[in-house]
């Protein structure tokens, strides 16, 4: 037989909040609901206490990355953390995130993970895809920019785009959610 004495001190808990940063957070009230909540919750987290509160900002346009990219800054924050360790995570967002795993399973997270959304039920995010684009044009010639409307989540909305260059009105035509549009534009 043998005795065995030890003397262990328990490690904290970690915890990932991130907070997205990306351009379709600045519309309306977005921005100032992600601090709010953010403030909240990493309060409300360090008062359980023996927890490791992790805050990041990811999806910041940098021109260099495409699209929101939150499920990246949640594996990097937690790299160094071993899996039994990770308490939870939780990311502040609009809901717009283009880097979500397929599956659960690829997340690499045995934790819970919550989001809290921005904004209101009723917002859908649209944009204007410029699908082709000259990279140079001559002076005085005409070039062709071809582009399409995009209404996430409804179809068949009309909506007035109007081109602009140089803060001048080149074109302004209706469209439909999804339509591809020509314009020439004069270099």
């Amino acid at each position: 037989p043998s005795f065995t004495r030890e003397e262990r001190e328990p490690l904290a808990s970690v915890v990932a909040v991130v907070v997205d940063r990306s351009p379709s957070q600045s519309f309306g009230e977005r921005q100032r609901e992600a601090d709010a909540a953010r403030d909240a919750l990493v309060e409300r987290l360090k008062a359980l206490g023996d927890l490791d509160v992790r805050v990041v900002e990811a999806g910041q346009a940098d021109g260099e990355t495409d699209g929101t990219r939150l499920f990246s800054a949640l594996a990097a924050t937690l790299a160094d953390v071993p899996a039994q360790r990770v308490a939870g995570a939780f990311l502040i967002t609009d809901g717009r995130v283009h880097d979500a795993p397929a599956n659960a399973a690829a997340l690499g997270l045995d934790a819970p993970l919550h989001a809290l959304i921005t904004g209101r039920a009723d917002e859908r995010d649209r944009r204007v895809a410029v699908l082709t684009a000259p990279r140079f044009g001559i002076v005085g010639q005409p070039q062709t920019i071809t582009f399409r409307l995009d209404d996430q989540g409804v179809a068949g909305e009309r909506a007035e785009v109007v081109v602009r260059r140089d803060g001048e009105v080149v074109s302004r035509r209706a469209m439909t959610s999804g339509q591809t549009a020509r314009i020439d534009i004069a270099i």
